[in-house]
């Protein structure tokens, strides 16, 4: 498509010529020191003796033309009717042809506008690789576009463009059937790789992928088809292992293929058949492990190896079965464990676990009496624990009156306790201490600038000054200041029983812009 590229990137245009004249310069150099001498007279003549000659001839024809061929020429008659010199005018030929110029301009540029829609599908094809799909019928449009480059450089304008038309048009044809051609090569493709052919699979998919490149199903089939020949020889290996019974490495190498495709049919078969085989061995494994602690008396591995076996297998009866033998059989020594387990975190005050064990030898059995009620019990005390913890752990809650009324009642429910452990007695020293301190006043002093004016919520505007002290109950304050001109500060603190003087700085330091 040379000529038809060529026509296409430049259009046919007539330049008129200019005759270009060249005058020449004579320049004589004279010696301005006065008359020459003889000699170089001479020398002087014959090295411009062409020149002279030249300038005579020049005098002699413009004497000619200004003296004697004036006097030759007769005047011409003068015509002085207009409409004779409008008539001969008229019968003068016209070398230039303007309207026929200006049609073949407006068909070259229609030429060339269609001829750049063509370009542009002809580059978007060849994109798409469009001789590996429809070569013959791409061939035929080129072809008939270098038809219309023979017309346009014969200026036969209206065929070319008729051309440009039809190439025009098979090429947009050819684009209308993209999607078909697309469907039909990922189709291929797709039963090349059920059928295991790495080759043909590659090949189609490829042309698919020149079509549509951002279509996802037709991208995952080609990753697939080039690990084809991989995928095969894997699941190859891993068939000879799992006839020797090399489960694990039959698995690893299936797993290697699985990774380089997850999709392979054949892949998938493997895998499933060596994890099957894979689960017999382990559920038969398990179930005999059971049996062997059950004998044993082993309750607790035992109930772990039945129940491991019914996870591999969970459609199978039988570890259920056995899991309920071992579990009739364990459930007193199990009931055992938990109860004592339960009464040595009392002991310890760990009523939380406690409680919890209780509830495990519940679980056991409902029926247990003495488990009920050390579950109650302990529930209780978790309650009460966590309660004195809260009194303990946030202290400036007790400025609330109500909070205060309430920790007096817990305070009283853990004197109740007869036998009270440890870490209960301590509990009850550290609180009933708190609560006396609640009352008593804490320390506080407030610094300021004299300029600014403070307010102290839930006391009151305390106004300008340079310090102030002040003698507060224990809680959570927020102090204020403000000042004409100047940016309101505020701050919150707290205040905690027992503790030694606090000072507070407030002042009102930035200035408000007015702008």
């Amino acid at each position: 498509m040379n000529t038809f590229n060529g026509v296409a990137m430049a259009s046919v245009e007539h330049e008129k010529e200019n005759d270009k004249q060249v005058k020449q310069t004579v320049s004589l150099n004279f010696n301005r020191s006065g008359l020459l001498s003889k000699k170089n007279f001479i020398n002087w003549f014959v090295s411009h003796y062409l020149i002279i000659s030249l300038l005579l001839t020049l005098l002699a024809v413009l004497y000619f033309v200004i003296v004697q061929l004036p006097g030759s020429v007769s005047e011409p008659e003068v015509e002085l009717d207009a409409k004779s010199l409008m008539a001969k005018e008229a019968q003068k030929p016209i070398d230039e042809s303007p309207w026929q110029e200006a049609q073949l301009a407006k068909h070259r540029r229609q030429a060339q506008e269609i001829l750049s829609q063509v370009l542009a599908r002809q580059k978007a094809l060849e994109q798409k690789k469009v001789t590996l799909w429809a070569k013959e019928d791409f061939s035929q449009a080129i072809k008939n576009a270098e038809d219309g480059d023979l017309f346009y450089r014969s200026q036969e304008f209206e065929q070319a463009m008729q051309s440009y038309r039809k190439t025009l048009s098979q090429l947009q044809t050819i684009e209308a059937n993209i999607p078909e051609v697309f469907t039909l090569h990922l189709t291929q493709g797709q039963a090349a790789l059920i059928a295991n052919n790495a080759a043909q699979a590659k090949q189609q998919l490829q042309i698919a992928l020149y079509l549509m490149p951002d279509n996802e199903t037709a991208q995952l089939a080609f990753d697939r088809a080039l690990v084809l020949n991989q995928v095969l020889q894997l699941v190859k290996q891993g068939k000879v292992l799992m006839d020797e019974q090399q489960l694990e490495a039959s698995i690893k190498v299936l797993n290697q293929a699985a990774a380089l495709d997850n999709q392979s049919p054949l892949v998938i078969t493997e895998l499933g058949r060596v994890k099957n085989a894979i689960k017999e061995r382990d559920y038969s494994l398990a179930m005999s492990s059971g049996y062997k602690n059950l004998k044993n008396k082993n309750y607790p591995s035992a109930i772990k190896n039945f129940t491991a076996a019914g996870k591999i297998i969970p459609s199978a009866a039988d570890p259920q079965k056995a899991i309920l033998q071992a579990k009739s059989q364990a459930l007193k020594a199990a009931i055992t464990e938990k109860m004592q387990q339960a009464q040595n975190l009392e002991q310890q005050e760990n009523w939380q676990l406690a409680q919890q064990s209780y509830q495990q030898a519940l679980a056991l059995d409902q029926t247990l009496i003495s488990a009920k009620v050390g579950q109650l019990r302990s529930q209780a005390r978790a309650e009460l624990d966590s309660n004195l913890k809260s009194i303990l752990e946030k202290p400036t809650r007790l400025a609330s009156a109500k909070v205060f009324v309430q920790a007096q009642k817990v305070y009283g429910d853990a004197l109740k306790i007869k036998t009270p452990g440890t870490k209960l007695q301590q509990q009850i020293f550290d609180v009933k201490k708190l609560l006396a301190q609640i009352k008593q006043p804490v320390s506080l002093r407030i610094q300021s600038d004299n300029h600014t004016k403070v307010t102290l919520y839930r006391v009151g505007e305390l106004g300008n000054f340079f310090a102030k002290d002040l003698s507060l109950t224990p809680g959570q304050y927020t102090i204020t200041g403000s000042r004409d001109g100047y940016r309101d500060v505020r701050q919150e603190f707290t205040l905690m029983p027992g503790k030694a003087l606090k000072t507070i700085t407030i002042a009102c330091n930035e200035k408000v812009s007015n702008g």
